[in-house]
């Protein structure tokens, strides 16, 4: 059986973060999202 998880992360226009910051949200947010039942999980930052 195959799955998909999505995990994703929306940044708010002039909030300016360094790539690294960048790296560890989407990080984040791929982790929650193969732990979340709905394989979706998007993250506001900023």
């Amino acid at each position: 059986m195959c799955s998909l998880s999505i995990g994703a992360v929306r940044i708010k226009p002039g909030d300016v973060l360094c790539a690294e910051d960048v790296a560890n949200e989407a990080a984040l947010a791929k982790h929650r999202a193969k732990t979340d039942p709905s394989g979706l999980v998007i993250r506001d930052v900023g």
